[in-house]
Protein backbone atom coordinates (compact mmCIF):
# COMPACT_ATOMS: atom_id res chain seq x y z
CA UNK A 1 0.00 0.00 0.00
CA UNK A 2 0.80 3.77 -0.57
CA UNK A 3 1.35 4.23 3.53
CA UNK A 4 3.16 1.23 4.28
CA UNK A 5 5.60 2.07 1.24
CA UNK A 6 5.97 5.78 2.36
CA UNK A 7 6.45 4.47 6.38
CA UNK A 8 9.93 2.50 4.69
CA UNK A 9 10.97 5.23 2.82
CA UNK A 10 10.58 7.23 6.22
CA UNK A 11 12.51 4.43 7.81
CA UNK A 12 9.41 3.63 9.95
CA UNK A 13 8.04 0.18 11.40
CA UNK A 14 4.80 -0.27 8.47
CA UNK A 15 2.19 -1.65 11.02
CA UNK A 16 2.71 0.76 13.44
CA UNK A 17 4.19 3.68 11.67
CA UNK A 18 6.65 4.64 14.29
CA UNK A 19 10.41 5.16 13.64
CA UNK A 20 12.41 2.60 13.69
CA UNK A 21 15.68 2.10 15.84
CA UNK A 22 18.72 3.62 13.72
CA UNK A 23 16.24 5.48 11.19
CA UNK A 24 16.22 5.87 7.87
CA UNK A 25 19.36 4.83 6.99
CA UNK A 26 20.29 2.07 8.76
CA UNK A 27 21.06 3.51 12.09
CA UNK A 28 23.33 6.39 10.13
CA UNK A 29 24.55 9.16 11.96
CA UNK A 30 21.87 11.67 10.26
CA UNK A 31 18.95 9.47 10.99
CA UNK A 32 19.67 8.79 14.61
CA UNK A 33 17.27 11.00 16.78
CA UNK A 34 18.36 13.76 18.33
CA UNK A 35 17.30 13.96 22.14
CA UNK A 36 16.60 17.16 24.21
CA UNK A 37 15.83 17.63 27.72
CA UNK A 38 14.59 21.48 28.53
CA UNK A 39 14.21 22.40 31.79
CA UNK A 40 13.15 25.52 32.82
CA UNK A 41 11.35 27.88 35.32
CA UNK A 42 8.53 29.10 33.29
CA UNK A 43 5.06 27.31 33.90
CA UNK A 44 3.07 27.82 30.64
CA UNK A 45 -0.59 26.66 30.24
CA UNK A 46 -0.93 23.12 28.49
CA UNK A 47 -1.35 25.19 24.88
CA UNK A 48 1.95 27.37 25.17
CA UNK A 49 3.42 23.56 26.33
CA UNK A 50 2.25 21.98 23.53
CA UNK A 51 3.10 24.51 20.81
CA UNK A 52 6.97 24.89 22.19
CA UNK A 53 6.99 21.27 22.22
CA UNK A 54 5.45 20.28 18.69
CA UNK A 55 5.86 23.36 16.83
CA UNK A 56 8.76 24.94 18.12
CA UNK A 57 11.74 22.38 19.36
CA UNK A 58 10.10 19.57 17.46
CA UNK A 59 10.84 21.57 14.49
CA UNK A 60 14.18 22.82 15.11
CA UNK A 61 15.57 19.81 15.90
CA UNK A 62 14.12 18.03 12.97
CA UNK A 63 15.30 20.37 10.24
CA UNK A 64 18.55 21.07 12.05
CA UNK A 65 19.41 17.17 12.41
CA UNK A 66 17.75 16.20 9.24
CA UNK A 67 15.35 13.76 10.43
CA UNK A 68 12.10 13.68 10.26
CA UNK A 69 9.55 15.12 13.05
CA UNK A 70 8.79 11.73 14.68
CA UNK A 71 12.72 11.08 14.65
CA UNK A 72 12.27 13.76 17.84
CA UNK A 73 12.48 13.25 21.37
CA UNK A 74 11.88 15.92 23.87
CA UNK A 75 11.84 15.54 27.51
CA UNK A 76 10.61 18.61 29.26
CA UNK A 77 10.14 19.69 32.67
CA UNK A 78 8.19 23.08 33.52
CA UNK A 79 7.98 24.61 36.64
CA UNK A 80 11.71 23.81 37.57
CA UNK A 81 13.53 25.49 40.87
CA UNK A 82 16.84 26.70 40.52
CA UNK A 83 18.97 30.07 39.80
CA UNK A 84 20.48 31.15 36.45
CA UNK A 85 23.59 34.11 37.01
CA UNK A 86 21.89 33.57 40.98
CA UNK A 87 18.48 35.18 39.85
CA UNK A 88 15.61 33.07 40.64
CA UNK A 89 12.85 35.45 40.22
CA UNK A 90 13.26 35.71 36.09
CA UNK A 91 12.68 32.66 33.72
CA UNK A 92 15.03 30.81 32.57
CA UNK A 93 15.59 27.65 30.51
CA UNK A 94 18.31 25.27 29.75
CA UNK A 95 18.30 22.83 26.49
CA UNK A 96 20.55 19.36 26.28
CA UNK A 97 20.89 18.76 23.05
CA UNK A 98 22.13 15.21 22.70
CA UNK A 99 23.09 13.79 19.10
CA UNK A 100 25.51 11.52 17.50
CA UNK A 101 28.80 13.33 16.84
CA UNK A 102 29.23 14.87 13.46
CA UNK A 103 25.62 14.72 13.20
CA UNK A 104 25.44 18.85 13.89
CA UNK A 105 27.92 20.95 12.05
CA UNK A 106 29.48 24.18 13.67
CA UNK A 107 26.81 25.81 11.78
CA UNK A 108 24.03 23.67 12.39
CA UNK A 109 25.01 23.93 16.18
CA UNK A 110 24.40 27.70 15.83
CA UNK A 111 20.98 27.53 13.70
CA UNK A 112 19.76 25.01 15.98
CA UNK A 113 20.80 27.12 19.09
CA UNK A 114 19.14 30.24 17.70
CA UNK A 115 15.98 28.42 16.86
CA UNK A 116 15.33 26.99 20.36
CA UNK A 117 16.07 30.09 21.70
CA UNK A 118 13.23 31.70 19.86
CA UNK A 119 11.23 28.59 20.48
CA UNK A 120 11.63 29.58 24.12
CA UNK A 121 10.03 33.03 23.78
CA UNK A 122 6.62 30.69 23.53
CA UNK A 123 7.25 30.50 27.19
CA UNK A 124 8.25 33.99 27.85
CA UNK A 125 11.82 33.46 28.50
CA UNK A 126 14.39 36.02 27.28
CA UNK A 127 17.02 35.25 25.10
CA UNK A 128 20.01 35.94 27.16
CA UNK A 129 18.33 33.10 30.11
CA UNK A 130 18.18 30.44 27.59
CA UNK A 131 21.37 28.03 27.51
CA UNK A 132 21.72 25.11 24.88
CA UNK A 133 24.20 22.57 25.52
CA UNK A 134 24.99 20.39 23.16
CA UNK A 135 26.20 16.33 24.00
CA UNK A 136 27.62 14.29 21.22
CA UNK A 137 27.46 10.46 21.96
CA UNK A 138 28.93 7.59 20.20
CA UNK A 139 26.76 5.50 18.26
CA UNK A 140 27.34 2.38 20.76
CA UNK A 141 25.90 4.78 23.85
CA UNK A 142 22.60 4.87 22.23
CA UNK A 143 19.65 2.65 22.09
CA UNK A 144 16.35 2.45 21.44
CA UNK A 145 14.19 -0.66 20.86
CA UNK A 146 16.89 -2.69 23.35
CA UNK A 147 19.34 -2.34 21.02
CA UNK A 148 22.46 0.06 20.96
CA UNK A 149 22.72 1.92 17.27
CA UNK A 150 26.25 0.14 16.33
CA UNK A 151 24.08 -2.96 16.50
CA UNK A 152 21.52 -1.68 14.05
CA UNK A 153 23.34 -0.77 10.91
Amino acid sequence: SVRVEGARRRGCDRNQQRPLAGGARGGGGRGAMPTCTLVTTAQPNPARAKAVLEHGLTSVLSEGASVPREYVHIHAVFGAQGTFGAVSDTPWAQLRIAVIKGQLSPEKKAAVAEGVTKACAVLEVEADRVQVVYEELDRGNIAIGGKTLTENI
